[in-house]
Protein backbone atom coordinates (compact mmCIF):
# COMPACT_ATOMS: atom_id res chain seq x y z
CA UNK A 1 0.00 0.00 0.00
CA UNK A 2 2.74 2.42 0.97
CA UNK A 3 4.61 1.57 -2.23
CA UNK A 4 1.60 2.46 -4.35
CA UNK A 5 0.97 5.73 -2.52
CA UNK A 6 4.55 6.86 -3.05
CA UNK A 7 4.23 6.78 -6.84
CA UNK A 8 3.02 9.90 -8.64
CA UNK A 9 1.17 7.90 -11.30
CA UNK A 10 0.49 4.34 -12.40
CA UNK A 11 0.42 3.06 -15.99
CA UNK A 12 -2.98 2.07 -17.36
CA UNK A 13 -2.96 -1.40 -18.97
CA UNK A 14 -3.35 -1.26 -22.75
CA UNK A 15 -6.61 -3.20 -22.58
CA UNK A 16 -8.16 -0.40 -20.54
CA UNK A 17 -6.72 2.53 -22.45
CA UNK A 18 -9.10 4.33 -24.80
CA UNK A 19 -6.24 5.32 -27.05
CA UNK A 20 -3.68 2.54 -26.99
CA UNK A 21 -0.86 3.85 -29.16
CA UNK A 22 1.93 1.97 -27.48
CA UNK A 23 2.92 4.94 -25.34
CA UNK A 24 2.67 4.56 -21.59
CA UNK A 25 -0.47 6.25 -20.27
CA UNK A 26 -0.69 7.38 -16.67
CA UNK A 27 -3.31 8.73 -14.31
CA UNK A 28 -2.67 10.74 -11.13
CA UNK A 29 -3.18 9.34 -7.67
CA UNK A 30 -3.78 11.44 -4.57
CA UNK A 31 -0.73 10.85 -2.42
CA UNK A 32 -2.44 11.75 0.84
CA UNK A 33 0.41 13.85 2.15
CA UNK A 34 -0.10 16.96 4.28
CA UNK A 35 -1.19 19.93 2.19
CA UNK A 36 0.26 23.41 1.70
CA UNK A 37 -2.14 26.33 2.13
CA UNK A 38 -2.14 27.02 -1.60
CA UNK A 39 -3.67 23.61 -2.29
CA UNK A 40 -6.74 24.07 -0.10
CA UNK A 41 -8.95 25.79 -2.66
CA UNK A 42 -10.15 22.58 -4.41
CA UNK A 43 -11.42 21.40 -1.00
CA UNK A 44 -12.94 24.63 0.27
CA UNK A 45 -14.45 25.59 -3.09
CA UNK A 46 -16.70 22.52 -3.14
CA UNK A 47 -17.84 22.20 0.48
CA UNK A 48 -17.98 24.16 3.71
CA UNK A 49 -14.80 24.02 5.75
CA UNK A 50 -13.39 25.00 9.11
CA UNK A 51 -9.73 25.76 9.67
CA UNK A 52 -8.10 25.29 13.08
CA UNK A 53 -4.71 26.82 13.91
CA UNK A 54 -2.97 24.65 16.53
CA UNK A 55 -0.14 26.46 18.30
CA UNK A 56 2.12 25.58 21.20
CA UNK A 57 5.64 24.70 22.29
CA UNK A 58 7.56 21.83 20.78
CA UNK A 59 6.38 18.63 22.44
CA UNK A 60 3.17 20.16 23.78
CA UNK A 61 1.04 17.68 21.82
CA UNK A 62 -0.14 19.51 18.69
CA UNK A 63 0.23 16.55 16.33
CA UNK A 64 -1.01 14.15 19.01
CA UNK A 65 -4.20 16.19 19.35
CA UNK A 66 -4.89 16.12 15.60
CA UNK A 67 -4.20 12.40 15.42
CA UNK A 68 -6.43 11.74 18.42
CA UNK A 69 -9.29 13.57 16.70
CA UNK A 70 -8.75 11.32 13.69
CA UNK A 71 -8.87 8.29 16.00
CA UNK A 72 -12.23 9.38 17.42
CA UNK A 73 -13.75 8.68 14.03
CA UNK A 74 -11.83 5.44 13.50
CA UNK A 75 -13.02 4.16 16.89
CA UNK A 76 -16.65 5.09 16.26
CA UNK A 77 -16.59 7.76 18.97
CA UNK A 78 -17.14 10.74 16.72
CA UNK A 79 -19.44 13.46 18.05
CA UNK A 80 -23.01 13.20 16.75
CA UNK A 81 -24.18 13.75 14.09
CA UNK A 82 -20.83 13.59 12.26
CA UNK A 83 -19.33 10.60 10.46
CA UNK A 84 -15.91 10.21 8.87
CA UNK A 85 -16.19 10.70 5.10
CA UNK A 86 -12.58 10.57 3.94
CA UNK A 87 -9.41 12.60 3.91
CA UNK A 88 -7.12 14.19 1.33
CA UNK A 89 -4.22 13.66 3.75
CA UNK A 90 -4.93 10.08 4.79
CA UNK A 91 -1.34 8.93 4.40
CA UNK A 92 -0.08 11.82 6.54
CA UNK A 93 -2.66 11.03 9.24
CA UNK A 94 -1.82 7.33 9.20
CA UNK A 95 1.89 8.09 9.30
CA UNK A 96 1.40 10.20 12.42
CA UNK A 97 -1.04 7.73 13.98
CA UNK A 98 1.58 4.99 13.63
CA UNK A 99 3.48 6.47 16.55
CA UNK A 100 0.44 6.15 18.81
CA UNK A 101 -0.28 2.50 18.12
CA UNK A 102 0.90 -0.80 19.52
CA UNK A 103 1.94 -1.74 15.99
CA UNK A 104 4.83 0.70 16.26
CA UNK A 105 6.46 -1.74 18.71
CA UNK A 106 7.36 1.09 21.06
CA UNK A 107 7.35 0.67 24.80
CA UNK A 108 5.42 3.92 25.05
CA UNK A 109 3.17 5.78 22.67
CA UNK A 110 5.30 8.72 21.58
CA UNK A 111 4.79 11.04 18.66
CA UNK A 112 7.40 11.78 16.01
CA UNK A 113 8.30 15.47 15.96
CA UNK A 114 6.83 17.53 13.17
CA UNK A 115 9.55 18.60 10.76
CA UNK A 116 10.31 22.29 10.80
CA UNK A 117 10.17 24.35 7.65
CA UNK A 118 8.15 21.93 5.54
CA UNK A 119 5.68 23.55 3.14
CA UNK A 120 3.01 20.88 3.63
CA UNK A 121 1.53 21.67 7.02
CA UNK A 122 -2.25 21.17 6.83
CA UNK A 123 -4.08 17.95 7.72
CA UNK A 124 -7.60 17.28 6.47
CA UNK A 125 -10.67 15.38 7.65
CA UNK A 126 -13.94 15.23 5.71
CA UNK A 127 -17.11 14.72 7.75
CA UNK A 128 -20.72 14.07 6.87
CA UNK A 129 -23.47 15.58 8.99
CA UNK A 130 -26.12 12.87 9.18
CA UNK A 131 -28.84 15.37 10.06
CA UNK A 132 -28.26 17.90 7.27
CA UNK A 133 -26.51 15.52 4.83
CA UNK A 134 -23.99 18.32 4.33
CA UNK A 135 -20.25 17.70 4.11
CA UNK A 136 -17.84 19.60 6.33
CA UNK A 137 -14.08 19.70 5.94
CA UNK A 138 -11.86 20.10 8.99
CA UNK A 139 -8.43 21.55 8.31
CA UNK A 140 -5.69 21.58 10.96
CA UNK A 141 -2.35 23.33 10.89
CA UNK A 142 0.52 21.07 11.99
CA UNK A 143 3.57 23.24 12.60
CA UNK A 144 6.67 22.90 14.72
CA UNK A 145 6.85 24.83 17.99
CA UNK A 146 9.97 26.69 16.86
CA UNK A 147 7.99 28.19 14.00
CA UNK A 148 5.99 30.12 16.59
CA UNK A 149 8.94 30.89 18.88
CA UNK A 150 10.66 32.68 16.00
CA UNK A 151 7.94 35.35 15.73
CA UNK A 152 7.30 36.16 19.42
CA UNK A 153 7.53 39.94 19.91
CA UNK A 154 8.19 40.41 16.18
CA UNK A 155 4.98 41.71 14.60
CA UNK A 156 6.45 42.01 11.10
CA UNK A 157 7.77 38.44 11.19
CA UNK A 158 4.40 37.19 12.44
CA UNK A 159 2.60 38.91 9.56
CA UNK A 160 5.05 37.58 6.99
CA UNK A 161 5.03 34.03 8.35
CA UNK A 162 1.43 33.48 9.45
CA UNK A 163 -0.81 36.00 7.68
CA UNK A 164 -2.23 33.38 5.30
CA UNK A 165 -2.65 30.81 8.06
CA UNK A 166 -4.52 33.01 10.51
CA UNK A 167 -6.54 34.79 7.86
CA UNK A 168 -8.22 31.43 7.27
CA UNK A 169 -8.38 30.24 10.87
CA UNK A 170 -11.62 30.84 12.74
CA UNK A 171 -10.44 28.95 15.82
CA UNK A 172 -7.08 29.05 17.60
CA UNK A 173 -6.07 26.19 19.90
CA UNK A 174 -3.21 27.12 22.23
CA UNK A 175 -1.63 24.09 23.89
CA UNK A 176 0.18 24.46 27.20
CA UNK A 177 2.43 21.50 27.98
CA UNK A 178 1.16 20.01 31.25
CA UNK A 179 4.60 18.62 32.05
CA UNK A 180 5.97 22.18 32.06
CA UNK A 181 3.27 23.41 34.42
CA UNK A 182 4.39 21.31 37.39
CA UNK A 183 7.21 23.55 38.61
CA UNK A 184 6.68 27.22 39.41
CA UNK A 185 9.55 28.46 37.22
CA UNK A 186 8.70 26.43 34.12
CA UNK A 187 4.99 27.14 34.67
CA UNK A 188 5.57 30.89 34.66
CA UNK A 189 7.77 30.67 31.56
CA UNK A 190 5.22 28.53 29.69
CA UNK A 191 2.29 30.83 30.49
CA UNK A 192 4.23 33.97 29.60
CA UNK A 193 5.45 32.49 26.32
CA UNK A 194 1.85 31.74 25.34
CA UNK A 195 0.75 35.23 26.41
CA UNK A 196 3.56 36.87 24.44
CA UNK A 197 2.72 34.85 21.33
CA UNK A 198 -0.97 35.75 21.55
CA UNK A 199 -0.01 39.39 22.15
CA UNK A 200 2.13 39.32 19.01
CA UNK A 201 -0.67 37.78 16.96
CA UNK A 202 -3.11 40.42 18.22
CA UNK A 203 -0.71 43.28 17.46
CA UNK A 204 -0.16 41.83 13.99
CA UNK A 205 -3.92 41.79 13.38
CA UNK A 206 -3.93 38.03 12.93
CA UNK A 207 -6.60 37.33 15.57
CA UNK A 208 -9.68 39.00 14.20
CA UNK A 209 -12.97 39.60 15.98
CA UNK A 210 -14.31 36.19 14.95
CA UNK A 211 -11.29 34.30 16.26
CA UNK A 212 -11.89 32.32 19.43
CA UNK A 213 -9.03 31.03 21.53
CA UNK A 214 -9.20 27.57 23.10
CA UNK A 215 -6.54 27.57 25.81
CA UNK A 216 -5.82 23.91 26.45
CA UNK A 217 -3.59 22.21 29.03
CA UNK A 218 -2.21 19.05 27.43
CA UNK A 219 -0.91 15.96 29.28
CA UNK A 220 -3.35 16.69 32.09
CA UNK A 221 -2.87 13.15 33.41
CA UNK A 222 0.57 14.23 34.65
CA UNK A 223 -1.02 17.01 36.69
CA UNK A 224 -3.68 14.70 38.14
CA UNK A 225 -0.99 12.22 39.14
CA UNK A 226 0.47 14.80 41.53
CA UNK A 227 -2.74 14.74 43.60
CA UNK A 228 -1.95 18.31 44.65
CA UNK A 229 -4.98 20.61 45.16
CA UNK A 230 -2.72 23.68 45.24
CA UNK A 231 -1.23 22.79 41.85
CA UNK A 232 -4.69 22.19 40.40
CA UNK A 233 -5.85 25.57 41.70
CA UNK A 234 -2.85 27.27 40.09
CA UNK A 235 -3.66 25.59 36.77
CA UNK A 236 -7.25 26.86 36.98
CA UNK A 237 -5.98 30.42 37.39
CA UNK A 238 -4.12 30.37 34.06
CA UNK A 239 -6.99 31.79 31.93
CA UNK A 240 -7.27 34.74 34.34
CA UNK A 241 -3.53 35.38 34.03
CA UNK A 242 -3.77 35.40 30.24
CA UNK A 243 -6.82 37.66 30.04
CA UNK A 244 -5.39 40.08 32.62
CA UNK A 245 -2.58 40.71 30.15
CA UNK A 246 -4.79 40.47 27.05
CA UNK A 247 -8.22 41.87 27.95
CA UNK A 248 -9.28 41.67 24.28
CA UNK A 249 -9.53 37.89 24.74
CA UNK A 250 -11.63 37.94 27.90
CA UNK A 251 -14.94 37.15 26.19
CA UNK A 252 -13.60 34.76 23.60
CA UNK A 253 -11.27 32.46 25.50
CA UNK A 254 -12.30 28.97 26.60
CA UNK A 255 -10.29 26.67 28.86
CA UNK A 256 -9.81 22.91 28.49
CA UNK A 257 -7.87 20.06 30.10
CA UNK A 258 -6.62 17.37 27.74
CA UNK A 259 -4.85 14.03 27.91
CA UNK A 260 -4.95 12.76 24.35
CA UNK A 261 -2.48 9.96 25.03
CA UNK A 262 -1.93 9.50 28.81
CA UNK A 263 1.18 7.64 29.89
CA UNK A 264 -1.06 5.19 31.78
CA UNK A 265 -4.70 5.10 30.75
CA UNK A 266 -7.13 4.76 33.65
CA UNK A 267 -10.88 4.86 34.08
CA UNK A 268 -10.58 8.45 35.28
CA UNK A 269 -8.25 9.50 32.47
CA UNK A 270 -8.74 7.19 29.46
CA UNK A 271 -7.03 7.51 26.09
CA UNK A 272 -8.42 10.58 24.36
CA UNK A 273 -9.45 12.26 27.62
CA UNK A 274 -11.51 15.37 26.75
CA UNK A 275 -10.59 15.25 23.04
CA UNK A 276 -14.23 14.80 22.10
CA UNK A 277 -15.27 17.71 24.33
CA UNK A 278 -12.72 19.99 22.69
CA UNK A 279 -13.78 18.90 19.20
CA UNK A 280 -17.44 19.52 20.06
CA UNK A 281 -16.57 23.02 21.24
CA UNK A 282 -14.69 23.71 18.03
CA UNK A 283 -17.55 22.48 15.89
CA UNK A 284 -20.30 24.21 17.85
CA UNK A 285 -18.69 27.64 18.16
CA UNK A 286 -21.14 30.08 16.55
CA UNK A 287 -19.97 32.00 13.53
CA UNK A 288 -20.87 35.42 12.22
CA UNK A 289 -22.92 35.39 9.01
CA UNK A 290 -20.83 35.06 5.87
CA UNK A 291 -21.15 38.09 3.63
CA UNK A 292 -21.26 37.33 -0.10
CA UNK A 293 -19.61 39.79 -2.46
CA UNK A 294 -20.01 39.93 -6.21
CA UNK A 295 -16.76 39.33 -8.04
CA UNK A 296 -15.86 39.95 -11.69
CA UNK A 297 -16.55 36.81 -13.75
CA UNK A 298 -12.93 36.54 -14.95
CA UNK A 299 -11.36 37.00 -11.51
CA UNK A 300 -8.77 34.39 -10.64
CA UNK A 301 -10.03 31.80 -8.16
CA UNK A 302 -6.60 30.69 -6.98
CA UNK A 303 -6.61 32.68 -3.75
CA UNK A 304 -10.30 32.57 -2.91
CA UNK A 305 -10.25 29.38 -0.85
CA UNK A 306 -10.56 31.39 2.39
CA UNK A 307 -14.06 32.46 1.40
CA UNK A 308 -15.44 29.00 2.05
CA UNK A 309 -14.16 28.81 5.60
CA UNK A 310 -17.06 29.06 8.07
Amino acid sequence: MAEIMEREALPIPEAYSENATGAETTFPLALGRALPLDDLYPITAQEFSRFFAIIGDTGSGKTTLITSIYHLFLDGKSPAPFLFAGSETLWALEERAFYLRVASYRSDASMERTQRGIEENVLHLRLKNQDTKRMLNLLFSDLQGEDFDSVIADVDAAKETFSALFAAARHIVVLLDGAKLLGSTSRFATIQRAAHLLHTLLDAGLLNERSRVFLTVSKYDIILEQNDPKLTARIERIPGIITSQLPDLENRLEFFHLAAMPAVATEEVPVGYNVSALLNALLETPQQPIIQYETPPMRSQCNLWKGRII
